[in-house]
């Protein structure tokens, strides 16, 4: 299931992959979740709003913006600091340091990496 929510992975209907071709089809997603896509600035930011008509209910979040924060010290300042509200890629040094401060809730989770032998 984690294989399939990775987008170049995912299905689209053919039609429309073909009139977006290969530059364009991440700039006009489409989809049925609880967000809707509000735009895209390539290297800046995107956002999403809350889809009220989402089949699962209304999201509790009213809006969703992403930044990218390339640099690892400075994401982790971010959220520390309270410039952000989640980030991922946390180092395992950072992760344990954060577990303890009840600001945080430290995730894990399984990868859908392939484990390589050796």
């Amino acid at each position: 299931m984690a294989t399939l929510a990775y987008a170049p992975l995912g299905s689209t209907a053919p039609r429309r992959s073909r009139k977006l071709g290969n530059d364009n089809y991440y700039t006009a997603p489409m989809g049925t979740g609880p967000f809707k896509f509000v735009h895209h600035k390539k290297g800046e930011e995107v956002r999403l709003v809350a889809n009220k008509e989402y089949w699962a209910g209304e999201p509790y979040l009213d809006a969703v913006l992403m930044k990218p924060i390339p640099e690892t010290a400075a994401r982790v300042m971010a959220l520390e600091s309270g410039q952000v509200h989640a980030i991922y890629h946390v180092p395992p040094r950072d992760a344990e340091r954060l577990k303890p401060d009840k600001r945080f809730e430290v995730l894990t989770r399984v990868s859908s990496a392939p484990s390589w032998p050796g």
